[in-house]
């Protein structure tokens, strides 16, 4: 099953302090108010500790997590 994602919507959510720049970047689906987030690990030159089966979508990186919007659930 494909994912579509809303191209009206995404965020970039970083953490830049302490000489570290690390981004990644959330997309809304287009079917639900879901958001899911993606981290480069590879760009970053980080270990992949996510299962291989997860969600790569390129170049954004892998489906480190999603979060509900709006307090719904799948």
């Amino acid at each position: 099953m494909d994912i579509l994602y809303d191209n009206k919507y995404h965020l970039h959510l970083g953490f830049y302090e302490d000489n570290c720049d690390y981004e990644s970047i959330a997309f809304k689906r287009q079917s639900k108010d879901i958001w899911d987030i993606f981290f480069d690990f590879k760009g970053y030159g980080i270990k992949n500790i996510t299962p291989e089966s997860e969600l790569t979508l390129e170049p954004f990186g892998t489906r480190i997590f999603f979060i509900y919007n709006k307090g719904n659930r799948i």
